[in-house]
């Protein structure tokens, strides 16, 4: 039994064995794997700095009432 936060791996959940051809091994992988783990999927320009828009906000409940009371006394 697997703790919390724990897997278990399974034979084809593990890494291949690497295939030697003519006493030579593709290093295309390799590279591949190199560029994807330098590779910065978020990119920025530097001196940028990104500022979320703030969310619109519901009027409070209190806000609501107060208004329909207003709008009694008027």
């Amino acid at each position: 039994v697997a703790a919390i936060g724990e897997s278990e791996l399974g034979l084809s959940d593990l890494d291949e064995p690497d295939v030697i051809h003519s006493g030579q091994v593709d290093l295309g992988q390799y590279i591949i794997e190199a560029l994807g783990e330098a590779y910065d999927p978020f990119a920025r320009k530097p001196g940028v700095v990104f500022e979320e828009p703030e969310p619109e906000r519901e009027p409070s409940p209190f806000a609501v009432l107060a208004k329909l009371k207003r709008d009694d006394q008027a």
